[in-house]
């Protein structure tokens, strides 16, 4: 209670009130850009044939996640969901994880090329050439051992 008293009139909260009480903190420099998980869930969804429905399934996710992952830029996925992707897809947790925005992206390289492939294309039934060369080029970052 004296330390509380020292607080004056301070909101003091702990634990999940606090995270909805504090302010928005913008997106710092080095932070993967909003969709760039995204767009890789959806086209390597793509190129491999499988609706939402059915990579939710196979990867043992709640279909609502993944829809939020792909449709939703903003959306903050669940930790499981990223492993079981990542697990799915045969990638990288940790550079995932870094694409969802759950841990610090502290590649430089990893933050210019998921932007540069977040940039890159438009959904539509069938991976163009183009969108199977950024989806390709993005995979390979990803699996760069640091």
């Amino acid at each position: 209670m004296k330390m509380a008293t020292l607080e004056g009139d301070a909101t003091i909260v702990a634990g999940a009130r606090a995270k909805t009480l504090l302010p928005h903190q913008e997106p710092s420099a080095a932070q993967t850009p909003p969709g760039a998980l995204g767009k890789l869930v959806q086209l390597m969804r793509r190129d491999r044939h499988l609706s939402i429905a059915v990579l939710a399934e196979k990867a043992d996710v709640e279909l609502s996640d993944l829809q939020g992952i792909e449709h939703n830029p903003l959306h903050k996925a669940e930790p499981r969901t990223i492993y079981q992707l990542a697990d799915f897809f045969g990638m990288p947790k940790k550079k995932l994880l870094q694409l969802s925005g759950l841990t610090a992206a502290n590649d430089s390289h990893l933050v210019s090329e998921a932007l540069r492939f977040a940039a890159s294309s438009d959904p539509s039934a069938e991976l163009s050439h183009d969108e199977r060369a950024a989806l390709q080029a993005f995979i390979a970052v990803l699996l760069e051992k640091k």
